[in-house]
């Protein structure tokens, strides 16, 4: 970049000297302009606007350039023990392969490189992944399958190239020499539907994905894990979520009456709530919630109380943001 800019520069002071020993001639005119100043003058001319042509792309493509996807998230770290809900059995042997590979390695089995979460919206597919990375103590990156899609050709790849280039950076810092990169959404990457159709940016994605897969696979100094979270699991090609790639498909189901205890606990702490609100009393008012639906529930509560002027959520507010819930779910 450097070396155009000097180019640039030269090129624009010989076009000013020749136009200015040109115009420095008292007998100047269109007639005294031999052929080769002309031709001087023209072809500076010309370079000059190639020039300015080449700084206008550049600052587009700087312009127009993604963001990297794939947010290190190190705070608010979380284990298993603060998970709310059941834990499936295939997450705990994805965890032990982890932490004894050597016992797994013994019975040729080898590290896995991929999981899929999949279940109803707001199941907690998301919490369950970040406290798989807690149990593990490792790096954990966050996309969305949306941070893979861009405007122009080759953006898509690039994307998903410095996702992985940047959770290889960060294993290879990382005591545990693991990371997890977890991809919301991961539907909307290699559904049926985009790859029967031909996409050309979903099939440019899958291919930056699995060939990014497959070669941290055969790196034995680092582990890169993908985790990826759908409510739709039947869209996804079958070919992209094959065995050897995605070894675990886990079924992530809302919480039942404990879980939910256990989550509610929380919100209770978080948020300003009446002492007289009893945990037991939520879990079993709210079955069938997700915990997505307990986190709305505390907002209206919340809303409901600085209706009133209360200082804290009590149990009239939760009952009226029950109701609420409820109307809308039925609607």
């Amino acid at each position: 970049m450097k070396k155009y800019k000097k180019a640039h520069l030269l090129l624009t002071c010989l076009l000013f000297a020749g136009t200015q020993t040109i115009v420095s001639n008292d007998e100047w005119s269109l007639d005294s302009i031999n052929k080769t100043e002309l031709a001087f003058v023209a072809g500076g001319g010309l370079l000059v606007v190639a020039a300015c042509a080449y700084v206008v792309a550049e600052v587009q493509k700087w312009s127009f350039r993604p963001s990297l996807p794939g947010k290190v998230c190190d705070q608010d770290r979380i284990t298993l023990k603060d998970y709310y809900g059941d834990i499936p059995q295939e997450v705990t042997d994805f965890i032990e392969q982890f932490k004894d590979p050597k016992k797994y390695t013994k019975m040729g089995v080898d590290l896995p490189s991929g999981m899929i979460f999949f279940g109803k919206p707001g199941s907690g597919k998301t919490y369950l992944a970040r406290a798989i990375a807690g149990e593990l103590d490792c790096p954990f990156l966050a996309a969305n399958s949306t941070d893979f899609f861009h405007t122009f050709q080759g953006q898509s790849k690039d994307s998903v190239v410095s996702l992985f280039g940047r959770a290889r950076d960060v294993a290879k810092k990382h005591i545990s020499k693991t990371a997890i990169v977890f991809i919301d959404e991961f539907d909307a990457i290699g559904s049926r539907e985009q790859c029967g159709t031909g996409s050309t940016f979903s099939i440019e994605i899958i291919n930056t994905l699995l060939s990014q897969m497959d070669g941290f696979a055969s790196d034995p100094e680092i582990s890169i894990v993908v985790i990826g979270a759908t409510n739709l699991l039947h869209k996804i090609d079958p070919a992209l979520i094959r065995s050897g790639r995605f070894d675990y498909k886990v079924y992530v189901d809302y919480p039942d009456k404990a879980g939910r205890k256990l989550f509610v606990d929380k919100l209770l702490k978080k948020y300003p709530s009446d002492v007289v609100v009893s945990s037991d009393w939520l879990a079993e008012s709210t079955e069938g919630m997700s915990p997505a639906d307990l986190v709305l529930l505390f907002e209206i509560a919340g809303r409901i109380a600085v209706r009133f002027d209360k200082e804290a959520r009590d149990t009239v507010c939760f009952q009226q943001a029950l109701g609420q819930i409820k109307i809308v779910s039925v609607a």
